[in-house]
Formats: structure tokens, sequence, C-alpha cells
């Protein structure tokens, strides 16, 4: 009997019979295992049973008959990408790009993997790439929007999305992230013609954003009914209930429906989890290292004259740090620059030019004399990033940095940026950990996902942070975001006298200026200043009082 040939296989592919394509392309490779015909095959029907795992398998086959195959190093890399094996995704698509730099498919999943870790310059360049090597193309452009939306850049995103709208106009995606972009701005009416244009080709498929509509116009009931009337809701859709119910005071259904909502988006994520052992292993390693003889004996680099000068905007996320940068931003002299990475990047970048050891023990390497420039090196790394990303219009002194959490990186910031400001935003440890409880982010290690491990990283996080303080000069202002809500006035002026800035009124109007946001709490700064939020973790004290120690 002669064997199946690849025809077959394909036909049984295009009918849908995925595992009667696998049948007969293991045949072929009982014949021939670097069969490529026969493993692609494979790996397309793994891909119509929707399996990834066993997809990946048959990518790292074919790549090791045929390293150079370009569409399987793509493939492979966004499957890694898709199970949430960042790491690896971004090994391989580099590998891909490297061999293959106008491949438009590795370009793109490259473009991904940066976004999805915040390089969102290189993310950036790299979906624009895919573009001009490949053609206009309705998934790029939106990712590309979904890219510049994260960096701030909302007209530019807006007209990417109307260009993946007119090259395919039943895109539910791109229909889907245009419409939250209108939200976001506040653009109501827009978002909701472009839902209804989402329900007409797929009803039920943006039921989540109809609700969050609903509940920006006070209709928390009928948001409650139509994310209940999907079958089985995602993370996103129990997340955005239990603020729903939050705010209605149902405080006992909105802690349930974060805790499940919470699972869901870490498993949906690839099986995320927060490793409190390799955290306070790593924050040992600072601590150790960053002692006060160190931070005395390393170089400090100069200042660089000519350029707008960082403000980092440090503390946990959800403490107040967008509401200070909306604040400062708001001044002639300070432009907003949002989350920008680039001092968290310069662990890699020490490792790359302090090779001996990982960081942070490699920095002692700067202590000698033929090492002791590469502390203007940071400096200089961080300003051609930051360059790279937007220039600052004319006049600008400062350019804001308000990275969750930096304050890690407090001896990176002094070394490189010796007399540039530092404000830390401090906030009431359960009002900030309820708040990233209820609210989707990955900052942290992955710590939002759980109750217990938000509270156990903004311990660690606080207890290194004042280990830095007792051991060098931080030169940071403390903004207590309490004082904030009560006193704004006169806080905002000691705040911009600590920046050497004269006060300006309009610093207080900071919600009359349209600026688009792309932090979870665009819902909150486009108010006036308020403490409404003040001491919202008493209304789960009976939560909390099942997990924190008796006092």
């Amino acid at each position: 009997m002669s064997p199946p040939s690849i025809k077959e296989c394909n036909r049984a592919l295009e009918s849908g019979a995925a595992e009667e394509a696998l049948r007969l392309a293991i045949e072929l490779l009982h014949r021939n295992k670097n069969d490529i015909d026969a493993l692609t095959v494979c790996y397309r029907a793994y891909r119509l049973k929707k399996d990834l795992a066993n997809s990946a398998s048959v990518l790292e086959v074919i790549l090791n008959v045929d390293p150079l195959i370009d569409w399987a190093a793509a493939e492979l890399g966004n499957l890694y990408f898709l199970s949430g094996r960042i790491d690896k995704a971004e090994a391989v698509l580099r590998r891909a790009v490297e061999l293959h730099p106008d491949s438009a498919a590795a370009n793109a999943h490259l473009g991904k993997v940066f976004s999805e870790l915040n390089r969102l310059s290189a993310g950036e360049w790299h979906f624009r790439r895919a573009l001009d090597v490949g053609g206009p193309d309705c998934n790029t452009l939106t990712d590309l929007a979904l890219n510049l939306t994260r960096q701030e850049r909302a007209d530019e995103a807006g007209e990417l999305y109307r260009q993946a709208h007119e090259l395919e106009p039943a895109n539910i995606h791109t229909i889907a992230y245009w419409a939250k972009l209108h939200e976001v701005r506040g653009e109501v009416d827009e978002a909701k013609a472009l839902l209804d244009k989402a329900m007409a080709v797929q009803p039920g498929s943006v039921d989540l954003l109809v609700a969050t509509l609903q509940a920006r116009a006070g209709d928390n009931e009928g948001a409650l009914a139509t994310i209940d009337r999907g079958r089985k809701l995602n993370g996103d859709a129990l997340l955005e209930r239990g603020l729903i119910k939050d705010r209605i005071g149902d405080f006992d259904g909105a802690w349930e429906d974060f805790v499940e909502a919470k699972r869901s988006l870490a498993i949906e994520a690839g099986g995320l989890r927060y490793d409190a052992g390799a955290v306070e292993k790593f924050f040992g390693e600072l601590r150790e290292t960053f002692d006060s003889n160190t931070m005395r004996l390393l170089p400090k680099a100069a200042h660089r004259a000519g350029t707008a000068q960082p403000l980092f905007i440090v503390g946990a996320p959800r403490s107040g740090t967008t509401l200070v940068e909306r604040i400062l931003a708001s001044h002639p002299s300070i432009a907003a620059g949002g989350e920008l990475p680039f001092i968290q990047d310069m662990r890699v970048f020490s490792e790359k030019l302090l090779p001996e050891a990982g960081f942070p023990k490699n920095l002692a390497a700067a202590c000698v004399a033929d090492r002791r420039h590469v502390v203007t090196l940071f400096r200089d790394f961080y300003l051609a990033q930051r360059d790279e990303r937007f220039e600052p219009a004319c006049g600008t002194e400062f350019v804001t940095d308000k990275m969750p959490f930096n304050e890690m990186y407090l001896p990176l910031i002094r070394l490189a940026f010796p007399e540039c400001p530092v404000v830390h935003v401090s906030r009431h440890r359960l009002d900030v950990a309820i708040s990233m409880f209820s609210n989707k982010l990955n900052h942290g290690f992955h710590c939002a996902y759980r109750i217990k491990d938000i509270l156990h990283h903004l311990n660690a996080v606080a207890e290194l942070h004042e280990q830095y303080r007792q051991q060098f000069d931080t030169r940071e202002f403390v903004v207590h975001y309490e004082k904030l809500a009560s006193e704004p006035e006169s806080t905002v002026r000691e705040l911009l006298d600590y920046i050497g800035l004269p006060f300006e009124e309009r610093c207080l109007r900071f919600h009359e200026e349209r600026r688009f946001v792309a932090t979870p709490s665009y819902r909150q700064v486009d108010s006036k200043i308020s403490n409404r939020s003040v001491g919202r973790h008493r209304n789960y004290q009976r939560q909390f009082d099942k997990i924190l120690p008796p006092e």
C-alpha cells in the first residue's frame, strides 16, 4: 500500500479533520522523521486542536531539523508568548529577527514581547518594521496602537485603529480596543457607536466594555446584568464585576470576585505566581551590596547639561503616583514621561558592562579605576532611551518617570543622577493593597494576584527602602497621599519648592487639562483631588483581619 501524500494530509486539515491529518502525517514521519512537510502538517493539526504545548513541541523539532525556517521560529516564539513563557519567547524571537530581519511575523511577535515587558519603544520599532516589510496588516496595526496607547500617544493610536478597521471592518479585537480608547478619553458616544458595530458582528463579544460604559454612566445594576449574562466569566469580567459591587457597597461580593478574578488572570497569563523566597533573596543581595561604605566609594555620574532632567516619582502602584505626575505635568517646566522602564533595564545593562558577577554584586567593580566610567554610561543609557521615546518640548526642565517600585533601584538612580529630584508617594499600606488587588497590574514580580503576596511585597519593598535611607542620603521628598488629599495646595507648594520650581496655580487644576492616562488611574485623575479613597481598606477590614497577624 502506497504511503499517504502531503496533499491528502492538507485536504484533511482543510476539512477540519485534525486527527486524520495527524494520523497521515505520523505515518509519513515513520518513513522519514525529518520530513518538514509532514512535521508542518502535525503543527497545523495541533493548532487546529488548540493544543499549544504539542504545537510548540513540533516547531522545536522542525527547527532542530532546519534552524533557518523563518516561519517556524516566528511561530514558536509566538506560542511561547501565548503560554506565558516570555523569556523563552524573547530568546527565540531575537534569534529569528537576527537571522531573518525582513520577517514581518518575527518582528511583529517580538514587538508583542517587548510591549509585554514594558519596553515600549523597542516594541513600537518592531511593529513598524513588520509593517514596513510586510505591508498593512490589521493585527499588527492594532498591536502597534495598543503599544502607543500605553505610551499615552492616544491620537496616533486612534489613527492606527482607524486604518486597521478599514482593513478588517469585522475584526472584533480592533473594534473593542478602539472603543476602549474612546472610553478612557471620555468619548462615550464614539465608544458606544463602535460597540454597537461589534455587537452586530458578534453578539455578546463586547459585553464587558458595554458594562464599563454603563457603570461609567452610573447604571451599576445594568452593568452587573450585562456582565452576568455571560456564561463563563473570564478574569477581566470578574474584576470589573467586583469593582461595580465595590461601588454599590457589596464589599463581600466584591472581595469574592477579586479573589476569583486574580486567580483566573494568573492562569490565563500562563500560570503566573509570586516567588517570595526569590524576592527576599534578591532584596537581601541589594541590602548587602548598597551599604553605606559601598555607596560612599562608588563613583557618581556628573550632571549632563543641555537636556531635560529626570524627575523620579517612586512608590507602589495605586499609591497616588499617577495623581502626583498629573499635578506636576501641569507645570510648564515639567513633561509627563509615564512609566519608564529604563532604571530597571540598567540591571541587565550593568551585567553587560560588568559581566564578572550578576547584579547587584557586579556594581562593586565600579570602584576600580578602569570601571568608574560605567555610572556615566548608566546616565547616558537612560537619557538615550528616554529621548528615543519622545522629545520634550522646548523649555522643559524635567521629564517625570513614575515606574512603580523604582525605590528598589534608588542606589542606581543616585549613581546615575545624584542631583535629580526623587518624589516618594506614600499611602496607607492596606489602601494600596486593596487597590492593587482590585486592578489588573503586572508590577512587583507578579505579586498582585494574591492579597497575601501583595502585602508581603509591600512590606519587603518598604523595609528595603528604609534600609537605603539608613545607609545613604536618598535626598527624596515624601508626599503622603492622605495629606495631599486634605491639604493639596500646601503639599503642592512644598513639592515644587523641593524640585526648585515656582508654584503654579494650574497644578491644582490638573483635572481641567485633557491628557490621556494609560493606567487604571484614568478613572480618578480626571477629577479634583479628594479624600474619597482615603481609608478604603476599612470596607474590607473583616477580610484583612483573617490575613493580618494580631497587633
